[in-house]
């Protein structure tokens, strides 16, 4: 399935952007090769350039609202994601983060959320990587629910407890 101009994606498991045109670009100084243009949606004046033959493997498109509604309807059903262990921890999130399966993201976070709560508990802070990991993952669900629900990023928590609150 591919992308058309305009349309909203994630690229990279972790920005949401639009896609723009397609254009002919030579970084190597030797071979020009076609490259999608993808804006992002949070720094517009920025953009990333995909070859056009590498997009399915680096962009998938948003989820639609009824796939956003089910992921969060599911979410008490999601089990934590966490490791003691922080090699084994930050493979467990890297892997959440590339993919496309919002139960590993939606674990990772409330794993990290009890953490941080258990660290808060005891006069600590989560370690800086763990809070890059939250900040990231939460960032991704935010915007792209945000968008897909047509809400602010900010109410997306609300939302996500009023939902919930309610089955």
């Amino acid at each position: 399935m591919g992308f058309s101009y305009g349309e909203y994606v994630v690229y990279g498991g972790t920005q949401l952007c639009r896609v723009g045109e397609t254009e002919k670009k030579c970084f190597d100084g030797v071979h020009e090769q076609s490259y999608v243009k993808l804006i992002p949606v949070d720094q517009p004046m920025s953009s990333y350039y995909v070859q056009s033959d590498k997009m399915s493997e680096r962009v998938r498109h948003l989820l639609s609202k009824s796939q956003v509604l089910d992921v969060i309807d599911n979410m008490p059903k999601i089990e934590v994601s966490w490791t003691n262990d922080r090699n084994a921890r930050r493979n467990l999130f890297a892997e959440a983060l590339k993919s496309d399966d919002y139960s590993l993201l939606v674990g990772m976070i409330k794993g990290l959320k009890n953490e941080r709560r258990k660290r808060i508990d005891c006069g600590k802070s989560l370690m800086s990587s763990d809070e890059k990991a939250l900040e990231t993952a939460s960032r991704l669900l935010s915007s792209e629910f945000s968008h897909v629900l047509g809400i602010k990023a900010d109410e997306v928590d609300s939302f996500i407890e009023n939902r919930i609150g309610t089955m």
